[in-house]
């Protein structure tokens, strides 16, 4: 290496290297048994539909059971987010940014691919609570028009069961994914205010629990439901309305601080791959 002038390669390189390839092969190994697992749990739940046996225990989210153990925030996102990622696609999406990251760190220094492997690994996340926050948005900006609905039905004679029932099945998309699940509880037999109580516990939502709660006093000292939720859906747009305007009141330093936030990290950033002496003295 010091006759050519080569930049020589140190043993810590290549045992960098070696370990971030290991997670990479791993991930294709659970990738490649994706099919696999998919093909058995269809078979289950075909099993399950048919009463051969119990059905599947824990919460299954857009058709996948939701592992247990989770941390609560974890578990309140995937449920807004209403979407469970694959693991096989998760460790595949680990190594491979675990293998960029060592491949920059190896080809500039291991600042630059440190910091483009956390980057990398966090995206994942990031888009996960960007999904829960735009599809759980669209469920509180119809929850107004939702129990304005369930009040009209109900001065029509028609039972709050009934009115849960049609309004979930002319829904839209973005509001049904949410309440199918408490709708298939009441046709099971559940009450419908301990439907509600747990679709808002599921969920970790305001409005909803807000609703369950206009439910379940009625249902147990009695009155018109009607009024109430008249009185709820207008105390909800008022809400919405006090939200938008706080929002475009605040989006300029919201924007300001985002970027003199991220301002540190991508200067160095780029200051390690421009000149790597410089970033690696400080």
């Amino acid at each position: 290496h010091r006759r050519s002038g080569e930049r020589p390669v140190k043993g810590e390189q290549l045992l960098l290297l070696g370990c971030l390839t290991l997670p990479l092969c791993g991930g294709l190994a659970v990738a490649a048994g994706g099919r696999r697992r998919r093909d058995r749990r269809q078979v289950a739940e075909r099993v399950a539909q048919l009463g051969l046996r119990g059905g599947m225990a824990g919460v299954r989210v857009a058709g996948r059971e939701l592992p247990g153990g989770l941390p609560d925030w974890l578990r309140v996102t995937l449920l807004r987010a209403d979407y469970v990622p694959d693991g096989g696609a998760i460790a595949l999406a680990v190594g491979l940014a675990l293998l960029l990251g060592g491949v920059l760190g190896w080809q500039v220094n291991w600042i630059a691919g440190t910091a483009l492997a956390l980057l990398l690994l966090a995206v994942g996340p990031v888009a996960l609570r960007v999904l829960a926050a735009r599809r759980i948005a669209m469920m509180v900006s119809a929850m107004p028009f939702f129990i304005d609905s369930v009040r009209q039905m109900l001065i029509s004679g028609v039972s709050l069961q009934q009115a849960l029932g049609r309004i979930t099945a002319g829904a839209e998309p973005g509001v049904r994914r949410y309440l199918q699940p408490m709708v298939r509880r009441m046709q099971n037999g559940a009450a419908v205010g301990d439907s509600l109580v747990w679709l808002a516990d599921r969920l970790d939502l305001a409005e909803m629990h807000m609703f369950a709660a206009a439910v379940q006093a009625n249902l147990r000292y009695g009155g018109r439901l009607s009024t109430v939720l008249g009185n709820l859906a207008n105390t909800l747009r008022d809400r919405e309305r006090v939200t938008r305007e706080l929002r475009s009141a605040t989006a300029e330093t919201r924007v300001s601080a985002l970027l003199i936030g991220a301002l540190p990290v991508i200067a160095f950033v780029l200051m390690s791959m421009m000149n790597p002496r410089y970033a690696a003295f400080f």
